[in-house]
């Protein structure tokens, strides 16, 4: 089940796009981004429902024919998981926690400082709520003696109060978080209030991901041996129009997927809907695109995420309808093909005993 979910994030963030809403306040965050700053994630835990996620997945696997053995196989994991995450999220709350930050520098990855998690104090005890995410405690100070030491002290996990918010990152992104930004970044602040009241909201601006070396590092080591090189994302001239996305999703009992494109101006959101229709359109004709979704399915999600243009924005959006009995089965499907086969019996160890073979004509 473990790649379910991570095949649910994937395919929400490649393929469904929503409307605008209400704005939320993005000041927790805006003294923790700048011009380095690649994505923003906003979590909502209070709103997370893990009884009904799981019985949504459930209903989901219902749809696939795999075997009563594998069947279980899976239900195992999927409770393992959930009760790994019921766990977390009510130390979370306990402590006083409501929701988090995800901010993500691939630019400081290379400098050991990748962004951080910044968790909102909301009046919570900032001990309480750093146990949490931190059970050991920072890392003692570094041995003067050692010049090794200071290195690796600022690559192990800390936490750090810096104003009203809780910082949790390497040392070394600690230390950086804790300088305030001077660098306001109204795309990201758009793209989070495009959407109100949803579990998760992911916001980005393509143009910093287009030639980020990080990235192209990450699609070289997946590229195979001899294989061509793997297109940079957002590489399209379409994409340079782009000012921000802001995906959102909203977790069962009331689940939708949905994101906006903002684009400069209404002829290059038309332009970029043409690009997206064209690329859901390669990748129906080519299997290697689709991945583990079939042909037929991927007729249905396609039909499902079709681009509109509204203004200045190209928008596709997953209802409720469309997740329960499009999105979901698919997915399911589409996981049941990754899922390793059972294992197999010990080579030593013998078949199971059949029924006896009947007697030949000499047998009486």
């Amino acid at each position: 089940m473990r790649k379910l979910y991570w095949t649910l994030f994937l395919m929400i963030i490649a393929a469904t796009l929503g409307a605008q809403a209400p704005a939320r306040a993005d000041n927790p965050i805006a003294p923790f981004v700048d011009s380095q700053t690649n994505a923003v994630i906003y979590v909502d835990v209070t709103s997370v429902d893990l009884d009904q996620l799981n019985a949504w997945q459930q209903k989901a696997m219902a749809s696939t024919n795999i075997d009563a053995l594998q069947k279980a196989r899976h239900q195992k994991q999927a409770d393992d998981s959930i009760a790994r995450a019921k766990k977390w999220v009510s130390d979370f709350k306990t402590a006083g926690g409501k929701d988090l930050y995800v901010v993500i520098s691939l630019a400081g990855m290379m400098q050991g400082a990748p962004g951080g998690l910044i968790i909102p104090l909301n009046g919570a005890n900032p001990d309480a709520l750093a146990k949490v995410f931190n059970p050991n405690g920072n890392p003692p100070p570094a041995d003067p003696n050692d010049p090794n030491a200071a290195q690796m002290r600022q690559m192990q996990q800390q936490t750090a109060v810096v104003g009203n918010a809780l910082v949790y990152s390497t040392g070394s992104g600690v230390e950086k978080l804790k300088t305030t930004s001077n660098e306001p970044r109204p795309d990201l602040a758009d793209a989070l209030s495009a959407t109100d009241k949803a579990t998760v909201r992911i916001a980005f601006v393509p143009s910093s991901l287009k030639n980020n070396p990080f990235v192209a590092a990450m699609l070289s080591a997946r590229r195979a041996p001899g294989g061509a090189p793997a297109q940079p994302p957002f590489s399209d001239p379409q994409w340079d129009a782009v000012s921000w996305v802001s995906i959102s999703i909203t977790s069962p009992p009331k689940e939708s997927g949905n994101c906006t494109m903002q684009c400069k101006d209404a002829d290059s959101a038309v332009a970029l809907a043409d690009l997206v229709t064209k690329k859901i359109q390669d990748a129906k004709t080519d299997s290697t695109q689709r991945g583990s979704i079939s042909a037929e399915d991927f007729d249905k999600l396609a039909a499902a995420v079709k681009p509109k243009v509204d203004g200045s924005q190209v928008v596709m959006a997953l209802d409720q309808d469309t997740m329960d009995n499009v999105v979901g089965p698919i997915l399911a499907r589409a996981a049941q093909r990754n899922s390793p086969p059972p294992p197999q019996a010990a080579p030593d160890q013998a078949p199971p005993a059949g029924p006896p073979a009947p007697p030949d004509n000499n047998g009486m």
